[in-house]
């Protein structure tokens, strides 16, 4: 099997009020749907430092590496927020990230892969 380094970054909106339970369920149905294996967690935690820094973070260790997810309500746009990131040495097909993400109600979705394999470079 070749191992991959592939990173996806998501920032987006979500319908909804967010709380731990319904994000660390997010991140272990998202982990089935690309067909990972959870290792670990997901373990969640709430920061609420004034005046910006506020909302969860739930974290999920596969045995491809980790999928996290934070999450916050953005007070000029009025609507929660979220930015997800997925690292695996496993092969996935972001496409189905997209379809699983749409149908739990996350729309704005921006993107990016990273491939560390090709796109890093020295420092």
């Amino acid at each position: 099997m070749k191992v991959e380094h592939k990173q996806l970054l998501i920032s987006a909106s979500i319908d909804g009020h967010q709380n731990a339970i319904k994000l660390e369920k997010l991140v272990t149905e998202l982990c089935k749907e690309i067909d990972m294996q959870v290792m670990g967690g997901p373990m969640s935690y709430y920061c609420d430092q004034p005046p910006k820094n506020y909302g969860w973070t739930v974290f999920l260790a596969i045995k491809q590496s980790h999928i996290i997810v934070h999450s916050w309500i953005d007070p000029v746009l009025i609507k929660e927020q979220i930015e997800l990131d997925i690292y695996s040495c496993k092969d996935f097909n972001i496409k189905d990230v997209f379809k699983f993400l749409k149908k739990k109600g996350v729309y704005d979705v921006k993107y990016k892969l990273i491939d560390r394999e090709k796109d890093l470079k020295n420092a």
